[in-house]
């Protein structure tokens, strides 16, 4: 059977319609933009960021896929890394019931949105202090270390002088060796 074309067409059928979003007029003529603002508040980085996933109450979806903020263990933690780490790297895991997803807003490739270290900070404080275990605050500082890798380790330290030691015994032992070589082969 042959398309149908009709001959008063003026242009393809591909060439009509154009994108269309009543997102602004729904929301306001000032509508959250927490990717344009340097200043956002932790709400409005939340809610233009978080919400679409974690629900607007922070209670994740009903399957579990996208889990609850509160009464987790990333949010219930002492320790502010892994929630720092999550929000700047997401997270990719296969589990039981398959793929975990999430995007991340640390700046790379793939992330959903670039998020500096100060709205990281500020989103990270609010998702505390809403959902999970008050006390010490995330500082921007604290997200630039997590973005850096961790804290610096001790251990690279005792590396770094454990290899510097064997290159200067390894140095001393061809130095010894060359020393009672050449003894040796002297005549008396």
């Amino acid at each position: 059977m042959a398309p149908l074309h009709d001959a008063s067409d003026e242009q393809s059928r591909f060439g009509y319609g154009k994108p269309v979003s009543q997102l602004a007029s729904l929301r306001g003529a000032n509508p959250i933009r927490s990717d344009t603002d340097e200043q956002a508040s932790g709400a409005v980085l939340f809610y233009g960021n978080c919400a679409s996933c974690h629900q607007a109450s922070g209670q994740g979806s009903k399957d579990t896929y996208y889990p609850s903020l509160f009464h987790n263990s990333v949010t219930g933690a002492a320790n502010h890394s892994n929630l720092i780490a999550t929000i700047l790297n997401g997270v990719n895991r296969t589990t039981p019931k398959g793929q975990a997803f999430m995007p991340g807003f640390g700046g790379k490739a793939n992330d959903i949105n670039a998020l500096n270290d100060t709205q990281v900070a500020t989103l990270a404080n609010y998702v505390i202090d809403n959902y999970g275990r008050t006390g010490t605050p995330v500082t921007p500082a604290d997200v630039a270390q997590v973005r850096a890798g961790g804290p610096a380790s001790s251990l690279l330290l005792l590396a770094r002088i454990g290899i510097a030691m064997a290159v200067i015994v390894g140095l001393a032992i061809v130095l010894l060796l060359v020393v009672w070589r050449q003894r040796r082969v002297r005549p008396a």
